[in-house]
């Protein structure tokens, strides 16, 4: 990764741990990302990325920035749980920009969350994803506690993106989600066409506001083809909250995907960034039907313990 146009050094390795719950044990080598088990209804054809905190993550101490001893491991890698695919590893070597390991949480039945907190994630692959916004469509699917957002000031405000692939300018293609100010939770598309953050180049889903803490599953789906198709945008079931057109241009050039964040923001890292917990991120390469649809949320809020009334209570709360 560059920041500011040339590379930073890794920091130096003093204790490095390689989380592997399900093996229970720990090693030094970077993570091996193979097939993992996990709900047998959730729809395998065309996924791209699943990361699940409980595998692959690989934690680093905090760097002494300060003079006061190194802090609490960080993740610097987050290894993508799906084998083959160009996106084998999420990671960041900026000092003070990376996300921290939760403990087991009782509110999604003893799994572990990544807390991120004005913190990014990063693919090393700026080409993998291009075709999701330029005729194959996608699906994305996450399981997320927002907490209270850092108020951002024009020309940021309102953008605390929980993941994103656009490009750094100069129309910041590609495709992205987050939430509000006041955790009102937001998804969208860019073509490249305009640099207007919402336009109807650039259309915003929006749905409703979030309580803090509380986890739900949140899922977006772009249609295949080209010319106008249809964006949804899901909160916590199969029924979409929001929807718009979005002119799909086969011609957009996206960029690497980052989680915790809406693009590799080499300008102004940190900025626009999402503060809360991720339990799952899963990404297929093409729109999930109705029924793979109902069948990914289901299994999801199987393995966590998230069901509709979950969701409904998170917006009943937020507003």
């Amino acid at each position: 990764m560059q920041r500011g146009g040339s590379p930073l050094p890794k920091p130096k390795r003093v204790s490095v741990i390689l989380l592997c719950i399900a093996a229970g044990s720990a090693s030094a080598a970077p993570p091996a990302v193979r097939p993992l088990p996990g709900p047998a209804s959730l729809p395998t054809a065309g996924l791209l990325v699943d990361l699940d905190p409980s595998h692959h993550v690989l934690i680093e101490p905090r760097p002494d920035l300060a003079g006061e001893g190194f802090g609490p491991g960080e993740v610097a890698v987050w290894g993508n749980a799906v084998p083959g695919t160009a996106l084998r590893e999420f990671s960041n070597f900026r000092p003070g920009g990376r996300p921290v390991l939760s403990p087991p949480l009782p509110e999604i039945a003893g799994h572990r969350a990544i807390i991120f907190a004005e913190d990014e994630l990063v693919s090393g692959d700026d080409d993998a994803l291009d075709h999701l916004t330029t005729g194959s469509g996608y699906t994305w699917m996450i399981v997320v506690a927002p907490d209270r957002q850092t108020p951002t000031r024009p020309p940021f405000a309102g953008v605390n993106a929980l993941f994103g692939n656009l490009r750094n300018g100069p129309q910041f293609e590609g495709f992205w989600a987050g939430f509000d100010d006041d955790n009102a939770v937001w998804s969208g598309a860019r073509n490249g066409r305009s640099f207007g953050r919402w336009n109807t180049d650039n259309p915003k889903l929006s749905g409703p506001r979030l309580a803090d803490g509380q986890f739900v599953i949140l899922a977006g789906r772009l249609e295949a083809g080209r010319g106008a198709r249809r964006g949804e945008l899901f909160v916590g079931g199969t029924v979409a909250v929001a929807t718009a057109s979005f002119p799909v241009d086969p011609s957009a050039d996206p960029s690497r995907l980052a989680i915790g964040q809406e693009r590799d923001a080499t300008n102004h890292p940190g900025k626009e960034s999402f503060h809360g917990m991720i339990a799952r991120f899963l990404l297929w390469e093409r729109p999930l039907s109705d029924t793979e649809l109902a069948q990914a949320v289901g299994a999801l809020g199987g393995l966590y313990g998230l069901h509709p009334a979950n969701a409904a209570a998170a917006i009943a709360a937020g507003d």
